[in-house]
């Protein structure tokens, strides 16, 4: 099919199928472009259009169209011309298929009629990134035109950050949020960061980004980006290189296929909660937890909180009926009585409290009617720092079993991050701050730890933590 390539770029047409038949079989069926596939497309897996030969004043003469001896690596514009030299006035609508005998004169033009589509699958691209036989120079403007595009279909100028990126012609590799393998003109864009920077508009204009092919990391987290997430996913697979993606809190709809899992493998893709993804650690990440009532002690005094409770099965037995206060008693105020509330541990952003609405929180079944009165919170503004700092907080609460600290009080609450237990904030609400110090932590420490951009300190000594510290604390 004249002038046909699959979706991950020029460098993809029929030429460089023909060149290796592992290319047919491991990628004929994916990454369909203009109505075709390469089974459908290209000669060599079967495809192509079928034509035949006209008389030769029927058809104008043509010069034989080139095509180049190797496919480009990048997706590059080839330097050649890839239909024959014609005037305008003669040029026809399809060039001479590569397969014709040498007998058949140059000016005998067949007539074409097209072969039906076939239905694609995702599939990977090749597994490794040669280096590009066209020169850096020619990768290096691919990635600066790629990037002012996302720049500007993600509303750059109302970004929070974008040092950089209104500057076409400097160094991409400095850019706020971008990371190469080398810091010179010729690097290569190896990760894309800009999590909670107020990133604007409809995830289907961004494909554009599949010409970053050393991308090893995307983390555009915490925007409020929209659209299909499942038609995105195409260009995720497009990445040979790819290991890490988190889309997390921001609008989107969709799934993510089977394929996208394969493709990253044992590597790290993060999505909201409603969305369907098979390799999202959702069971471990997006289940309910029980939380006790913020706050909450019986009538007695402070000391008999819900940590006293859960010190001893039988003083939930002796006591947990007795002493009610502020309209709870320990069974319902308590999870360690069968109390509590059950909170999602990682919301989507339509769940994140705004300042004119009341938490949703549901009550056990095992309350009465008369204290069915919600706990008393403090309203925190729907930011996309808010969201970026709240998440954090939960996905290390997740990965540190806080559900079996000593003192969890307000974590998962819709409180102020301010007031939960061992955190502490500046004047403008960011958290600056986390000691939790012979507080029974167990498990590991996350690297979502990482996107609290304002943490100052930083104690979780004396646990029982494990694992390793992740490599985005140190860029704090």
């Amino acid at each position: 099919v004249p002038g046909w390539h699959d979706s991950g770029g020029e460098a993809y047409g029929c030429a460089w199928y023909v060149e290796d038949d592992d290319n047919c079989d491991k990628w004929g069926t994916c990454c369909e472009n203009d109505g075709h596939i390469a089974n459908t497309a290209c000669c060599a897996y079967g495809g192509g259009i079928i034509g035949f030969k006209s008389s030769p004043s029927s058809a104008p003469s043509l010069a034989p169209s080139e095509r180049p001896s190797q496919h480009p690596t990048v997706s590059v514009q080839p330097s050649v011309s890839m239909r024959p030299s014609q005037p305008p006035s003669q040029q026809p609508t399809v060039s001479s298929r590569p397969t014709q005998s040498p007998s058949q004169s140059p000016s005998q033009q067949p007539t074409f009629s097209s072969r039906p589509t076939q239905s694609p699958s995702l599939s990977q691209q090749p597994s490794s990134t040669p280096l590009p036989s066209s020169g850096p120079s020619s990768v290096v403007d691919l990635q600066r035109n790629t990037l002012v595009k996302f720049y500007d279909v993600l509303t750059g100028d109302n970004w929070i950050e974008g040092t950089g990126w209104s500057s076409a012609y400097s160094n991409v590799c400095v850019w706020h949020g971008i990371k190469c393998d080398t810091d010179d003109m010729d690097g290569f864009v190896k990760e894309l960061i800009l999590p909670a920077n107020n990133l604007t508009g409809n995830i289907g204009n961004v494909t554009k980004i599949g010409n970053l092919m050393y991308l090893e990391r995307l983390d555009l987290d915490s925007n409020s980006i929209t659209g299909n997430l499942t038609a995105f996913c195409r260009t995720l697979v497009s990445f040979p290189n790819l290991t890490h993606v988190d889309l997390r809190l921001n609008e989107l709809i969709g799934s993510v296929p089977t394929e996208v899992c394969e493709s990253i493998g044992d590597g790290i893709l993060r999505v909201d909660c409603g969305i369907e993804c098979g390799c999202c650690n959702h069971e471990e990440l997006c289940g309910d937890v029980c939380v006790d009532v913020p706050g909450w002690h019986d009538s007695d005094g402070d000391e008999y909180d819900c940590a006293w409770y859960g010190e001893d099965d039988d003083n939930c037995d002796d006591y947990g009926s007795c002493c009610e206060n502020a309209g709870h008693t320990a069974r319902t105020a308590c999870c360690a009585c069968g109390g509590g509330i059950e909170v999602q541990l990682n919301p989507s952003p339509s769940s994140a409290p705004s300042s004119s609405q009341q938490p949703t929180v549901s009550m056990r079944p095992t309350q009465s009617p008369s204290v069915s009165q919600k706990p008393t919170v403090s309203m925190e503004p729907t930011t996309n720092v808010y969201r970026q700092q709240r998440s954090a907080l939960l996905a290390f609460y997740g990965a540190a079993n806080g559900n079996t600290w000593g003192n969890n009080t307000n974590w998962l609450s819709n409180v102020r991050l301010c007031e939960w237990f061992g955190v502490s904030c500046n004047n403008d609400g960011d958290v600056i701050g986390i000691d939790l110090q012979y507080n029974y932590l167990q498990g590991s420490i996350t690297s979502e730890l990482g996107l609290l951009t304002s943490l100052l300190y930083l104690g979780l000594g004396y646990n029982y933590l494990s694992g390793s510290i992740p490599s985005e604390l140190g860029l704090l």
